[in-house]
């Protein structure tokens, strides 16, 4: 089946079929240096705001901010110690690519963290819904300003905020974020350039 999802406080909707099932790996997989799937949210991984890039620095910067990212495990996982409430008996992994921040270009991560063995897949679908968001580059500035373009909670309160594409359809869409520093980077973005990042 289908549903309608509305984005809230704005225009925008779009017909997306019901959520899909991928294949989830074992807990004996989830071994020292195993890769799999783990789904990447750029608004709750930290305080930074990193997206995916393939090391393609011109302006505007752009990357994958929401969605499928390989990853590879960093402990073998012990499933007699796992709880789903404790945190630290989580799969340690590392998300694989090269993620970079607007506000520091010159500097590359890995993010690390801990996820939930069901939250693994072992191939992912296409997702029911890509978004492309067109955003300031200084995520600090205007940070409390709900209803300014500039602010964080304008942007962020879309994709994870209360009926957003999270609560929506959960791990079934991706965000590509373009951080544009002023009318130049916008006049760059078009279909061509977009379907290119």
């Amino acid at each position: 089946g289908c549903r309608v999802v509305v984005v809230p406080d704005s225009a925008m909707f779009a017909v997306v079929p019901a959520a899909r099932e991928s294949s989830v790996p074992g807990f004996s997989d989830l071994v020292q240096g195993s890769r799999w799937y783990a789904f990447y949210r750029m608004n709750q991984i930290s305080r930074w705001r990193q997206v995916l890039n393939d090391g393609c620095l011109q302006a505007p910067l752009a990357g994958l901010s929401d969605g499928w990212v390989q990853v590879e495990v960093l402990n073998t996982f012990n499933a007699a110690e796992y709880d789903e409430s404790r945190h630290q008996t989580w799969v340690k992994v590392k998300f694989l690519g090269t993620f970079v921040d607007p506000l520091s270009l010159d500097q590359r991560w890995s993010p690390e963290l801990s996820v939930k063995p069901c939250d693994l897949r072992i191939s992912v679908p296409r997702p029911a819904l890509s978004l492309l968001n067109v955003r300031w580059f200084n995520y600090y500035e205007q940070r409390n300003a709900q209803w300014n373009c500039l602010g964080e909670a304008l942007n962020s309160g879309v994709i994870d905020g209360d009926g957003g594409a999270w609560e929506a359809i959960p791990s079934d869409y991706e965000v590509v974020t373009i951080f544009v520093r002023g009318a130049d980077d916008i006049q760059r973005i078009n279909p061509v350039w977009a379907a290119q990042q």
